[in-house]
C-alpha cells in the first residue's frame, strides 16, 4: 500500500530521477565512504602510535565491523542475494511480471540483488555506530535518531522509485541498528546519564 503512493498507472513510479531521490541515493556512498575513510585513518593512527586504541579507535572499529557484517554480509551478501523477493517495480501490481511476496516469505521471484532487504538504507542505519563516541545517553540517542532518520529518508527514496518495499527498509533498520547496539554495548559500553 505504501509503494502505491508513488505509483501512477501508465506512468509507473513517478519519482524516478527526481532530484531529491538522486541526492538521497547518492549521498549514502559519499557519507558512508567518508566515515569509512576517517575510521580507517583513526585506526591507522592508533596502530602507528603504539598506544592504547582508546574510545575513538573502538568507535572507528565498531563502525567498520557494523558496516561489514550488517549492510555488507547480512543485508547485501545473504538476504538480497538469496531471499528472492521481487522489487516493487517488477511485480504485477506495478506493471511487472513477477508475483508479490510478503517480506518474511522466501521466494523465487528474483534471482539476484533482490528487494529484501534494502541495501542503501542499511548503510545509512549503520552510522548509528558513531553514537558510541559519546558516553552521554542524550548525545548517543541523538546520533542514533539522526542515523535512523537518514536511513529512513534513503529508504523513502528507494520506495518512491520502486526499488524497495517499506518492509525491506524497516527490516534493514532492525537488523543493522540491532547489530550496532548489541556490538556497541559489548565493546564500548552502555550510555550513562544524562
Amino acid at each position: 500500500m505504501f509503494s502505491e503512493l508513488f505509483y501512477a498507472p501508465g506512468a509507473g513510479f513517478t519519482q524516478i530521477g527526481a532530484p531529491w531521490e538522486r541526492v538521497l541515493y547518492e549521498s549514502v556512498d559519499w557519507i558512508v565512504g567518508a566515515a569509512v575513510v576517517v575510521s580507517v585513518g583513526i585506526l591507522l593512527v592508533c596502530v602507528f602510535r603504539n598506544g592504547p586504541v582508546g574510545r575513538r579507535g573502538r568507535v572507528a572499529a565498531l563502525l567498520l565491523v557494523v558496516l561489514a557484517i550488517g549492510p555488507g554480509l547480512i543485508v547485501n551478501g545473504i538476504l538480497k542475494e538469496h531471499w528472492g523477493r521481487a522489487r516493487p517495480r517488477d511485480v504485477v501490481e506495478f506493471g511487472g511480471d513477477h508475483r508479490f511476496t510478503p517480506a518474511i516469505v522466501i521466494s523465487d521471484q528474483c534471482e539476484r540483488n533482490c528487494s529484501f532487504t534494502a541495501g542503501h538504507p542499511s548503510a545509512g542505519f549503520a552510522l548509528a555506530a558513531l553514537g558510541y563516541a559519546y558516553m552521554s545517553r542524550r548525545r548517543r540517542c541523538a546520533v542514533f535518531a539522526a542515523a535512523t532518520g537518514f536511513g529512513l529518508l534513503v529508504g523513502l527514496a528507494r520506495v518512491a522509485v520502486g526499488g524497495h518495499f517499506l518492509s525491506d527498509v524497516l527490516f534493514s533498520g532492525f537488523i543493522v541498528i540491532g547489530l550496532t547496539v548489541w556490538l556497541g554495548n559489548r565493546w564500548i559500553g552502555r550510555a550513562s546519564e544524562p
